[in-house]
């Protein structure tokens, strides 16, 4: 039985419009970020985070069996 890891890296940065941008994976080679722009809960209106500035990011690996 071979295992296989896939490796999902999650990074979400602010962009300074109450939205975030999150790195949601990489496509094509070399890899590009695939950026998803979503709805930011951390600030409503009121800013924690600089524009740009990382706000968590976190690697999630994926094991399958075969």
């Amino acid at each position: 039985m071979a295992k296989k890891y896939f490796l999902y890296t999650y990074c979400v940065y602010c962009n300074g419009t109450g939205k975030v941008d999150v790195v949601v994976g990489y496509e094509g080679n070399p890899p590009e970020p695939v950026i998803e722009t979503q709805v930011c809960g951390n600030c409503n209106g009121k800013k924690k985070f600089k524009t740009g500035e990382m706000i968590e990011s976190k690697i999630e690996a994926e094991v399958i069996d075969e």
